[in-house]
């Protein structure tokens, strides 16, 4: 077995594990057996990956895992570099004293087996568990009250994820054997942009809504109640349309669908449920057209294509299935 005191000749760092972990933040997953190398090609949900590929060659697990749920293979696939490809010496630094370290279950048992795993103070370069040990991922950095990941497997790809460190999904973290006296060099902050720029992306929709924009705001270093006010202050200067003027929009399409318009709408001062009841007594005391008027426009390309097609004849009171049926009809 690997003797941890031989870890600083073969390099093996909490850092150099963090490196190799953000190197392949974007790798997507694949849907057949193939491109396995090239992070953006052959993309799908197969659960195909180069990581489940290599640690078969090497013969990590008692099996090849190819096609099976990967986040857990990502994280000692990276270990398994970071060891410079030395099975043995990856799995005795992740504790991984049997053979069944491709599920997280299993990689938290061994933790816990070892006496390394924790529920709270998580450090970077830990291994994360969430949700009953049903996912994994590497801790990255620990700030401000909040932890960042980086995860295999998250949206079927590698991620780079924030959670408030009290989170209830969190299980708890696995504690490599790393050498004590290396040092961790935090990561480098991004060059910070202005209060009032960033609350109108804010208003723009690009920091998510509650919770999560809290979260995210906080872990790019940014005081959420100064962007927040900052929000309300620009929202107060802005001259609201009235009503009607929201109401053709959002039938427009400039609005967006569902939840997504409704947080558009909200965040920029609106009344969502009075915009949407003016929306509804409109179309109910229009005169609308018939199938086959509107049809035959379709046929024109007056409505659009595709899923705006689809929004525009929903939004504007219309059956969209009957009116593609009668566009069939029509074509015949």
């Amino acid at each position: 077995m690997f003797d941890l005191k031989e870890e600083k000749e073969v390099g093996y760092t909490v850092e150099k594990v963090l490196e190799i972990a953000r190197n392949e933040i974007g790798y997507k997953e694949k849907g057949t057996n193939s491109q396995l190398d090239i992070k953006t090609a052959n993309v799908g949900d197969g659960n195909y990956t180069k990581y489940a590929r290599d640690l078969a060659v090497a013969g990590y697990y008692q099996a090849s895992k190819q096609g099976y749920e990967w986040c857990d293979m990502f994280h000692d696939w990276v270990h398994y570099i970071a060891a410079g490809k030395n099975a043995d010496i990856a799995q005795s630094v992740i504790c991984q004293s049997g053979p069944y370290g491709a599920g997280c279950y299993w990689s938290a048992q061994y933790y816990k087996k070892a006496g390394r795993f924790y529920t709270s103070n998580p450090k970077p370069g830990d291994q994360i568990f969430f949700n009953d040990y049903a996912h994994t991922g590497l801790v990255e950095n620990v700030e401000n009250g909040i932890v960042t990941t980086i995860e295999g497997n998250y949206s079927n790809q590698v991620s780079r994820c924030t959670y408030p460190i009290s989170s209830r999904s969190i299980d708890g973290y696995g504690r490599p054997k790393y050498d004590k006296n290396v040092s961790v060099v935090p990561v480098t902050p991004t060059a910070k942009k202005p209060i009032d720029e960033i609350a109108k992306e804010v208003i723009q929709g690009k920091w998510g809504n509650g919770a999560d924009r809290k979260t995210r705001l906080i872990a790019a270093g940014y005081n959420y109640s100064e962007v927040q006010n900052a929000v309300s202050t620009l929202l107060s200067g802005q001259s609201k349309k009235t009503t009607e003027e929201i109401v053709k929009e959002v039938l427009a399409g400039k609005w967006g669908n569902g939840a997504d318009r409704q947080h558009k709408l909200t965040t920029a001062g609106y009344n969502y449920v009075e915009i949407q009841n003016a929306i509804n007594a409109l179309l109910s005391n229009s005169n609308k057209k018939s199938v086959e008027q509107i049809a035959r426009e379709v046929i024109q390309g007056k409505w659009g294509t595709g899923a705006t097609r689809k929004q525009k004849l929903i939004a504007a009171g219309y059956n969209y299935a009957e009116v593609q049926k009668k566009v069939n009809e029509l074509l015949r």
